[in-house]
């Protein structure tokens, strides 16, 4: 059985981190109010979201990057929205976020090579071959770590070399390329010896000991993980002594001392849970429950692999799960339980063959013999080049003076006669667009002006912020219509000591979606107000009857109908009703997801035939829920760097990201994602977000 011995290097191949003192947080968070909207500003927001990261606090790390960005994106200075959206990545990273993480390390790659900021480009490169070791993509990995040293190279920086041929070294043994991880890590470790780095130096041992122990050299791993073990004790890193405890106890294991493997394991995991670091514990409990089957203790070994398995699709560890089956195979078999066993091994073989295969294999080789050549091609033509370009120059300044006084007389009369041809031709041309152009803009003008006054009839439609702040302390109003005139429509009605609000989305947008929407908010004002039903299944029943009445469906003259998400609070009974059209109700109860299913069915349009009475759901409300009612504008918009559709996984993840934050920061922060998301692409639907604090 393969053992979990990957996890030093995995460990310390992520951003370098410094545990920071609460007082340098204080202190940025003071700086932070006295600050004017400057560029100081954004970076001590970036600051701010570094510490956070150094402190494992990963949603306000994303939250004091996002402010950066909107800072720096206001000033449009390019280095903060870079710097920014490479702590935005890092965040998205952090929270398991993989391929949002490689989208904004792009972005900020883009930037800060425009701005040819190498340290930037090379830091971006470092971690997006991060990322793509962790998802397995082990060619891409290697190709951004390469292209990170040889930027790290020119710059001198020895620390980064150091962490490039760490990272290197790391993907070349998880393709089981020992002899050039070792060569790798033995580059790494010559350096940091030579800076005194001692973290640095203590990763380096532990990453050799992983391959020495892969190879079967137990002993030798053992060596290199008592000089990690040693370091990391002296500066005090529970990270790397997790790592380093869980790695002997691999090697113990290999060399069937087993009470050692278990008592390194058991060491392991208590420091792993004080660190709230999950690899680690996951480590630990796969290597506890490998020692457990060999105790033959298979029931209790099969709950440590379970936890372990959890994790690792938790924070999206392939290792970790490939292990974890691998594990369970054994403790299932060891149970009589043939059928499971033989399940979680083809798991085990599946995640395995994802890990190395030919194509990787292949790229491996050639990026390693490209950038040998590049090096060695670089310092070639440097050399050739400072010998050329003196003779360049003399050579140019000839050519100049004997071509510039030719060149300018013939351009001069050149100029002049295309001028002449231009000037007669275009003020022939200009008369006629101008009397083109003056009747555009006069229909142009006539269309803006019935749109915009539809727009004021809408609006004056719609419930004001100063009637539903005497009912609501704590909510927000996302409401971004594509046109003028908007499609969507949010109602607020208060009757009988209890609050109606409903979010929905009508066919079509612009005039005929606005159009919809006036006679969908005029009949639900007229149920709630006049017939006193405060039942959102009920409403529903009659506003999809009143919409098939309204436009004579049922003789066929109209299939324009609407979803629709509504709900009834009582503040008094802390109790919520909801019903659905084709639109969900999305509750927060302590950062976690609850969703109420809406029935599978529009209001009017094409079910015109349906009899089936919508469903009433009741929900006992908590204090701090937090309830979302939608359109589908956000989730539909294209947009990001592959210009594809945001999707309603993505919405979800923003929303609980921000669950800490009040409903009109939740705003601030939605407009800005959504804004950012966008970037150029056109907004493709209306968007409606309403937000409630109970």
């Amino acid at each position: 059985m393969r053992w979990l011995s990957f996890v030093f290097g995995f460990i310390f191949c992520l951003h370098v981190t410094v545990w920071a003192q609460q007082a340098e947080l204080d202190s940025l968070q003071q700086l932070l109010v006295k600050q004017a909207d400057d560029t100081s500003k954004v970076k001590t927001l970036n600051e701010l979201s570094y510490v956070y990261y150094q402190t494992a606090v990963y949603d306000s790390e994303l939250y004091y990057a996002q402010q950066a960005l909107t800072l720096a994106q206001k000033l449009n200075w390019k280095r903060g929205m870079a710097v920014s959206l490479k702590n935005i990545g890092s965040a998205c990273d952090d929270m398991g976020n993989n391929s949002d993480a490689l989208v904004y390390y792009g972005r900020a790659l883009n930037i800060f090579s425009s701005i040819d900021d190498k340290s930037g480009v090379s830091a971006c490169y470092n971690n997006m071959g991060l990322v793509y070791r962790t998802i397995g993509n082990f060619s891409e990995a290697l190709k951004n770590h390469y292209a990170s040293l040889k930027i790290k190279e020119t710059l001198g920086d020895k620390n980064g070399m150091a962490l490039s041929y760490n990272n290197i070294g790391v993907v070349l043994y998880a393709q089981k390329n020992y002899s050039e991880a070792i060569k790798s890590h033995l580059a790494a470790l010559e350096i940091r010896k030579a800076l005194g780095n001692k973290r640095g130096i203590a990763s380096s041992y532990g990453n050799m000991g992983n391959v020495y122990q892969a190879q079967g050299n137990y002993k030798e791993a053992l060596k290199n993980y008592e000089q990690t073990l040693k370091i990391e004790e002296e500066i005090g890193n529970k990270v790397g002594m997790t790592t380093a405890l869980n790695n002997m106890g691999a090697a113990y294991y290999e060399l069937g001392d087993y009470d050692q493997a278990l008592q390194h394991n058991t060491n392991a995991l208590r420091i792993a849970e004080e660190a709230g670091d999950l690899s680690s514990i996951a480590a630990s409990s796969i290597n506890t429950g490998n020692v457990l089957v060999k105790l033959q203790q298979p029931q209790a070994a099969s709950e440590w692999l379970q936890k372990a398995l959890g994790i690792g699709k938790e924070i999206g560890e392939v290792e970790v799960i490939k292990n974890s089956y691998e594990g369970l195979s054994q403790a299932d078999s060891a149970l009589g339980k043939y059928q499971e066993a033989l399940h979680h091994y083809k798991m085990f073989i599946s995640y395995r063959d994802s890990l190395v295969n030919e194509e990787n294999t292949l790229k491996t080789v050639q990026l390693q013999m490209q950038y040998e050549y590049d090096k060695k091609d670089a310092i070639a033509r440097a050399v050739q080049e400072k010998k050329d370009e003196v003779v360049r120059q003399e050579v140019q300044k000839q050519k100049l003076l004997r071509n510039s006084f030719v060149a300018g007389f013939a351009l001069m009369l050149a100029l002049a006669a295309v001028s002449y041809r231009s000037y007669v031709r275009k003020r022939k041309d200009n008369l006629l667009i101008e009397k083109q152009k003056l009747l555009v803009e006069e229909k142009n003008n006539e269309i803006t002006q019935s749109l915009q006054y539809a727009q004021h009839i809408q609006e004056a439609v719609l419930p004001s912020h100063k009637n539903i702040d005497t009912w609501l302390k704590d909510y927000f109003i996302f409401y971004k219509p594509k046109d003028i005139v908007s499609g969507d429509f949010y109602s607020f009605i208060p009757n009988q000591g209890k609050l109606l609000v409903a979010a929905a989305d009508c066919t079509g947008h612009g005039v005929a979606g606005a159009f919809m929407s006036m006679i969908g908010a005029s009949l639900i004002n007229q149920l709630v107000n006049e017939k006193n039903i405060t039942t959102p299944a009920e409403i529903l029943d009659e506003l999809n009857e009143g919409i098939i009445n309204a436009l004579k469906q049922r003789q066929g003259f109209s299939n324009d109908g609407m979803d629709i998400a509504l709900i009834c609070l009582d503040h008094q009974k802390k109790q919520l009703q909801f019903a659905g059209a084709n639109r969900p109700l999305w509750l927060f109860r302590n950062h976690e997801l609850l969703v109420v299913k809406p029935d599978k069915y529009p209001i009017g349009g094409m079910q015109v035939a349906h009899t089936t009475q919508f469903t009433n759901h009741v929900i006992e409300l908590q204090t701090g829920d937090s309830c979302y009612l939608f359109s589908d504008g956000f989730a539909d918009q294209f947009g990001g760097e592959q210009g594809k559709k945001m999707m309603s996984k993505k919405f979800k993840q923003y929303l609980q990201v921000m669950q800490h934050l009040p409903m009109d920061k939740q705003k601030e922060q939605l407009e800005q994602l959504f804004n950012s998301w966008k970037g150029n692409y056109a907004q493709v639907d209306d968007v409606l977000v309403v937000g409630i604090k109970i």
